[in-house]
């Protein structure tokens, strides 16, 4: 079994991956889940939110990581986090429709972090210090 330390590093990893990805790449990252960004606010956009606020989360989560007492306000922050983009993919799928196999996968990664996490933070009462 993975440790509350281990999956805070791995939430923290994936965010500052993926958020990376946009900051520096941010048209092409955009395109690759399907949006199309020409002009210099949206491109700022993107990289303020899907890279910045992403790095800051991760950022956050890796903090969490290494202070045993931050554990479980980090895995609440991840829970509410993998929560809040699966309400919005499935908003999304419920409004404009199905979407391709990119947004599938992510909504599997989205449900599975969400899952791991919630179990973490529903269970992590006396494991603040693994």
């Amino acid at each position: 079994m993975v440790s509350s330390r281990a999956l805070l590093l791995i939430n923290s990893f994936g965010f500052m991956v993926f958020g990376f990805l946009f900051l520096y790449w941010p048209k092409e990252a955009a395109y690759w889940v399907g949006i199309h960004v020409d002009s210099s606010s949206g491109l700022g956009d993107i990289r303020a939110t899907y890279g910045g606020l992403q790095i800051g989360l991760g950022l956050y989560l890796l903090f969490c990581s290494l202070f045993p007492p931050a554990r479980l306000a980090g895995f609440l922050a991840a829970t509410l986090a993998f929560g809040g983009l699966m309400i919005g993919r499935l908003a999304g799928i419920l409004f404009d429709g199905m979407p391709d196999k990119i947004s599938f996968g992510l909504l599997a990664v989205e449900a599975t972090g969400l899952l791991m996490n919630f179990a973490f933070l529903i269970t992590s009462k006396g494991r603040e210090r693994d």
